[in-house]
């Protein structure tokens, strides 16, 4: 029978030891990430942000330029 995560409601499965979506365990507790998987996910989040900086900025400068 599948269940429920106790931290964020995730539904998840029998043979599912850790939340998919928050990483909890099973029984509530939140599994520590390292400072490395941490700052992984900074950078990752910073690159997508500088991706779509310049593809706004882009599609700016052809807009204005293409008038």
């Amino acid at each position: 029978m599948a269940k429920f995560c106790k931290n964020c409601g995730t539904l998840m499965s029998d043979d599912e030891k850790v939340c998919p979506y928050c990483g909890a365990s099973k029984h509530g507790s939140k599994v520590p990430t390292t400072s490395v998987e941490r700052s992984g996910a900074i950078k990752g989040r910073l690159v997508a942000f500088c991706i779509a900086a310049a593809v706004v900025a882009l599609g700016l400068v052809y807009f204005l330029l293409m008038r």
